[in-house]
């Protein structure tokens, strides 16, 4: 018939620094989440550029396609005019008839992939609608400092592992806890309770065999970082010298293929001339006119290339 009851109630101690190690944490991983979206933002912002891009690439081959198709359907009604009046042969007019389909051909991969290029634009912005005007012009900047959204992101890391660090250090042992307790006993034989109130203090001590792999851990993790912020920078490094290299080998190809361009579309203009009199065949025609619109494809293409690089270098 005896009756015993006890209730209490714990309650945790910070160590100490421990507070103010965990709100330090807590503000770190705060900034750490804003600069991984600002380091996000860029690398979104750099793939925009590139679908807006393909767009326009595509979309100058398929203009020169296209005229190529349209001078290939002339040349083709021109030698039908020439062979009914006898003077071609139908030999001529297959041969013309074979380079208007091969054009026509070229025309139709050349549209499809303009959706293709369409279609990546839409699945990455969701959007149906493309900027009217998005060229660039290229920085003045010339080098890399602390303020690249991806050194932010990556020295935010390390301040965190620090942060981290700390913590473990302070947290080698569990939390001290205080424990407010009442207790009450009554015997068999009597009519009152015995009633007491009791406090507790528990300490629990530190031990090298728990927190060794907990030190290790956060050191290790430490040093990663570390090492990811010199890869990273010797990364960027690397990629912004392409980039440059890049603008200034395009800027050459560029001023030649704009001459080379410019003497294929005087050859074409001669060599139409020169068949017209009679003066060349067929075949010479079609060889001259190719070279001419491969020539102004290659400079098209440079062109848009040209602006492409100045985007990737910003």
């Amino acid at each position: 018939g005896e009756t015993e009851w006890e209730a209490g109630i714990e309650l945790p101690i910070w160590l100490h620094g421990q507070r103010q190690a965990r709100e330090a944490i807590a503000n770190v991983s705060a900034q750490n989440f804003n600069s991984d979206t600002q380091n996000m933002r860029l690398q979104l912002a750099g793939m925009v550029r590139d679908a807006l891009w393909d767009i326009q690439l595509m979309q100058g081959l398929a203009d020169i396609a296209k005229a190529k198709y349209m001078a290939a359907s002339k040349l083709q009604l021109d030698i039908e005019k020439r062979v009914k009046l006898g003077d071609m042969a139908q030999k001529d007019l297959l041969v013309a008839q074979t380079e208007t389909l091969q054009a026509e051909s070229e025309k139709i991969n050349a549209d499809a992939e303009i959706q293709h290029a369409k279609f990546r634009y839409i699945n990455l912005t969701g959007l149906k609608i493309i900027p009217a005007e998005f060229t660039e012009v290229k920085k003045r900047k010339n080098e890399l400092d602390e303020t690249h959204p991806a050194l932010v992101e990556a020295n935010d890391k390390i301040n965190l592992s620090t942060e981290r660090r700390n913590l473990t250090k302070i947290e080698s042992r569990d939390n001290p806890t205080i424990i407010i307790g009442t207790r009450s006993l009554r015997g068999a034989n009597d009519t009152e309770y015995n009633n007491s109130l009791g406090v507790t203090l528990r300490i629990p001590l530190e031990t090298g065999s728990r927190n060794a792999p907990l030190l290790a851990a956060a050191e290790m993790q430490y040093a990663e970082q570390q090492v990811n912020l010199s890869q990273l920078k010797l990364l960027l490094a690397a990629a912004m010298h392409e980039a440059e290299h890049n603008f200034e080998v395009g800027a050459m190809q560029l001023e030649v293929l704009t001459k080379q361009n410019a003497i294929a579309q005087q050859s074409l203009i001669v060599t139409r001339m020169a068949f017209q009199l009679g003066e060349l065949d067929l075949s010479d025609l079609i060889r001259v006119q190719t070279q001419a619109f491969n020539a102004e494809r290659s400079l098209k293409n440079q062109q848009i290339q040209q602006l492409w690089n100045t985007a990737r270098f910003n």
